[in-house]
């Protein structure tokens, strides 16, 4: 009889408990997504007050020193690989255009991304990471690379179009220090730049090219072949200027801590 008479009793209690531990969660979930934490808060209100420029400007300066820092190592890496070459050979087939060959046996690519011709090492992957992706949708004008396809020099034209938004120093300075710091000579080709002083610079990189580097005129044919390859050096040096154009040699030195 009592046992009777409590089953009720119980059953409401049980139904008070569930319904307050159910209200208590959700107000706990509308609380969380009504207001950040309270450790982000801050920066989220300091961020959000910000125009579009200036936030432009603080991501620029964050891959700047992804790319500086001292223990984040760069190398180039062929701008295609076996399986894209063929289809690019093909092509080649197919326009009737030859390969190069003569003086200067290179290639020429435009708009090519950065992100495809570096490669970032770290002791710390998100480092290494940090500084791909500062890259990664970054391209070049132009990319000069031999015919086993390793990039040799990128080209930059600074017409008057290309300081969008006031940020070209920035990102120049983004693309130049990866550049140099994989191995790669970097070339800025001014406005006022003639098409005589282009050739001329052109003809002065190339040159300089294969006499600091002979071994590396090797063919898209030790690329595809099984036994393909071969060591590669590193010739470090300074920059100097040709005419109105400032060509960048193969530094590939460390940074200072950014």
């Amino acid at each position: 009889m009592i046992l009777t008479g409590m089953t009720p009793l119980i059953a409401a209690i049980s139904a008070t408990a569930i319904f307050a531990a159910l209200a208590a969660r959700q107000l706990r979930q509308k609380g969380r997504r009504g207001k950040p934490p309270q450790r982000h808060s801050a920066r989220f209100d300091t961020f959000q007050q910000k125009s579009k420029e200036q936030r432009q400007l603080d991501l620029l300066d964050l891959q700047l020193e992804a790319v500086t820092r001292q223990h984040v190592t760069f190398s180039k890496a062929r701008v295609m690989g076996r399986g894209e070459y063929s289809l690019f050979r093909a092509a080649l087939n197919i326009t009737r255009q030859s390969l190069p060959s003569g003086s200067y046996p290179y290639y020429v690519f435009p708009q090519v991304s950065l992100g495809q011709i570096i490669r970032t090492h770290a002791p710390l992957n998100w480092q290494s990471e940090q500084a791909h992706r500062a890259i990664n949708s970054k391209r070049c004008d132009l990319l000069i690379a031999d015919r086993g396809g390793n990039p040799i020099a990128v080209l930059e034209y600074q017409g008057a179009g290309h300081n969008i938004g006031g940020t070209a120093a920035q990102r120049d300075a983004i693309k130049r220090i990866a550049v140099e710091r994989a191995g790669i000579r970097y070339v800025e080709i001014r406005e006022a730049t003639t098409e005589a002083e282009m050739h001329q610079t052109i003809r002065d990189l190339l040159a300089q090219q294969i006499c600091d580097a002979p071994d590396e005129r090797v063919s898209w044919r030790d690329v595809i072949a099984p036994t393909g390859g071969g060591g590669r050096r590193n010739h470090a040096g300074g920059a100097r200027e040709v005419g109105q154009l400032h060509v960048a040699a193969r530094p590939n030195r460390p940074m200072p801590n950014a």
